[in-house]
């Protein structure tokens, strides 16, 4: 009696099906959705920013000047190498190339979003990701003011990230970043310094 018969032929008694072995692999896949949720709608609405500032008492002509010609910053920094067709022109696109103090490297297409020369700002957008995965919004920005000791520079470097690959950026890259920022600083400042020593020279 521990078996069917069918045409003489011996059946194996039927199995019941217990589901409760999926649940894991339903919860673990549940709590896996949550949590990309959780980080897309962190990403979108928070996001997180790097910067780096540095003073100067250097012209802001040359400091300026330094900036824009984009084609020459492997001249003056070992981080970030930049090829540009022509000016940077709102619009452009061109390739960076980051060398970070890690030893590995990243080139990426970016677009010119902002250039005033008025407001020494310029502005610009990575483009290899769509927005909606990963914004990001990369400036660099001379302000003015005046002390006691004459005009003073304050440079700006900086970039702003959203989305939902914005924390893995940050996890992946955030140090990476922000010491590059810091390096490309100093860069600025000493070759600045050079340009304006040089220039006196000339004029003496």
């Amino acid at each position: 009696r521990n078996s069917f018969h069918s045409q003489g032929v011996a059946l194996p008694p039927p199995t019941l099906v217990v589901l409760k072995d999926m649940r894991p692999s339903f919860y673990f896949s549940a709590a896996s959705l949550l949590a990309l949720a959780s980080i897309y709608f962190a990403g979108t609405k928070a996001g997180w920013t790097v910067e780096a500032v540095a003073e100067s008492n250097a012209p802001a002509k040359v400091v300026w000047d330094l900036i824009f010609n984009m084609n020459h910053w492997q001249d003056w920094n070992k981080v970030f190498s930049i090829t540009i067709d022509g000016n940077p022109l709102p619009g452009k696109s061109f390739t960076i190339l980051a060398k970070w103090e890690d030893g590995t490297t990243d080139l990426a297409e970016e677009r010119i979003v902002t250039v005033d020369a008025s407001n020494m700002r310029i502005c610009w957008n990575y483009e290899g990701i769509p927005d909606w995965m990963l914004s990001t919004d990369r400036c660099i920005l001379i302000e003015e003011s005046a002390d006691d000791k004459g005009m003073l520079l304050r440079i700006r470097n900086y970039e702003n990230f959203g989305g939902p690959l914005a924390f893995i950026v940050k996890w992946l890259k955030g140090d990476l970043i922000k010491a590059g920022f810091e390096a490309l600083n100093v860069a600025l400042i000493a070759e600045a310094r050079r340009v304006m020593m040089k220039n006196q020279g000339t004029r003496e």
